[in-house]
């Protein structure tokens, strides 16, 4: 392994989301898969933020330790990632390696949209279930910090930075 800090960011959606992603499991979960990825690789690549070419390892969680649904995605960050040239690694000196409040404001925009598009296109709507259009909108209207953003520096332990969608 290199000798490097390491990052852990866990991307989660409100439970009021729950039904859809028992309903429409492929379109959910892909979508849980893709919107976390593109939002740290276009936050990472924003010359405001880093400007570098990161990589990243995701891993998908369905529950929560209660044993109830609870989706959300686990991702594990170099601390750094290859200059645009790709031809030296720029590491970070930070505790955090990308901003948690433009992550958050980021995957939450992308999930949103996408899950109005798919929803658009004929997403399964779950019966006596809280109607899909209620979900969308408290999905992208005012989810307060919840989980996504536990940050790790690897070798020093735990630090918190709470966010969600």
């Amino acid at each position: 392994m290199l000798p490097i800090s390491c990052f852990h960011v866990i991307f989660t959606v409100p439970h009021v989301l729950n039904p859809l992603a028992l309903t429409s499991q492929d379109r959910f979960y892909d979508l849980l898969f893709s919107a976390p990825a593109q939002t740290l690789l276009e936050v990472a690549a924003n010359p405001k933020h880093f400007s570098d070419e990161i990589g990243l390892l995701s891993i998908f969680h369905t529950w929560g330790q209660n044993l109830l649904l609870h989706p959300k995605m686990h991702c594990v960050i170099p601390g750094g990632g290859l200059a645009p040239d790709h031809q030296r690694w720029i590491g970070t000196q930070h505790l955090f390696l990308l901003p948690i409040p433009i992550l958050r404001k980021v995957f939450r925009g992308k999930f949103t949209a996408e899950l109005r598009r798919i929803y658009r296109e004929g997403l399964q709507q779950p019966r006596r279930l809280l109607p899909v259009t209620q979900a969308v909108r408290a999905a992208g209207a005012h989810y307060t910090p919840m989980a996504l953003g536990d940050v790790c520096q690897a070798g020093s332990g735990w630090t918190g930075a709470g966010a969600a969608i």
